[in-house]
């Protein structure tokens, strides 16, 4: 953890705004969409927005070309806080390759807890760091999406840009 406090900038994006938040020492939140700001600040106590940071100028580029399909991995250092399990979850997203998808059991028994399937599905949810954590990518066993923060219209159009949706045999047991 550094000493020094976050920030943030908003810049635009062809899926809506994109917030990032974080300091030296990684990103602490990334919120995309018309949510972006409302989820920003039920997260955040007040933090300063800074239009100028370099590295949330930097990390927020990284992110806006992979939104315009011009990345497939973002390279962006993470602070993040949670649990031991959401931390191992987490790590875990980040191994799933672009375009490729798994299941919230499969994401368990990866992980050596078969029967997590569920705290899977929350420790997604609790992600503060969309697309560089990449929780789109975890879909429910039967195939459809299930649920997504910034809504399940939002993780159908990610998945739709890395061509991973529609599912049809893109769940696979690697």
């Amino acid at each position: 953890m550094t000493s020094e406090p976050p920030r943030y900038r908003v810049q635009p994006t062809e899926l809506g705004p994109l917030l990032v938040c974080g300091s030296a020492a990684g990103l602490r939140l990334v919120s995309l969409g018309e949510a972006a700001i409302p989820d920003f600040a039920r997260r955040f106590t007040p933090v300063p927005r800074d239009e100028t940071c370099p590295h949330l100028r930097a990390w927020g580029e990284q992110i806006a070309e992979y939104l315009r399909g011009q990345r497939h991995r973002l390279d962006v250092p993470l602070d993040l806080i949670g649990t031991p399990f959401q931390r191992q979850v987490w790590h875990y997203l980040r191994t799933i390759g672009y375009g490729q998808v798994r299941s919230y059991r499969q994401i368990a028994e990866a992980l050596g807890r078969p029967t997590a399937a569920r705290a899977v599905g929350q420790a997604c949810g609790a992600n503060p760091v969309c697309l560089a954590v990449p929780c789109h990518r975890a879909i429910r066993s039967d195939g459809s999406l299930g649920g997504f923060r910034w809504g399940v219209e939002m993780k159908r159009k990610l998945l739709e840009m890395e061509g991973a949706y529609p599912l049809v045999d893109r769940v696979t047991d690697e």
